[in-house]
């Protein structure tokens, strides 16, 4: 039981040596593609671009279309939880957030109705 045991957690670790590599192969093409000055712009650099500038609790919503699969192949979130959502639903439950905050951030003497 032992030797079963030590002989699946080496598997375990060349498994994880081997996704370990895998995604620094996976992310160095990236890295090529990301800092490519070629016109039309690549999807990639977009990716990077804003994973620079945005801040770490930011909220990323994608359309389910061609940005979703370069958001979740490498957008890298910076802490824990998921940040970003490609459906529509999301999109309209940030925005619906996004405006009770401004209306509870003006106070009850501004009207929220301007």
């Amino acid at each position: 039981m032992l030797n079963q045991a030590l002989a699946d957690s080496e598997t375990a670790a060349r498994r994880c040596a081997g996704s370990k590599a895998a995604k620094e192969q996976k992310f160095a093409k990236f890295q090529a593609l990301a800092e490519s000055a070629d016109r039309p712009i690549k999807p990639e650099r977009v990716v990077a671009e804003l994973a620079e500038s945005l801040d770490p609790d930011a909220i990323v919503v994608v359309d389910a279309g061609t940005p979703c699969p370069y958001f979740s192949a490498y957008y890298q979130v910076r802490g824990t939880g998921r940040r970003f959502s490609p459906t529509a639903p999301t999109a309209r439950l940030v925005t619906r957030w996004r405006r009770r905050w401004a209306r509870i951030s003006r106070g009850p003497s501004q009207s929220a109705f301007r």
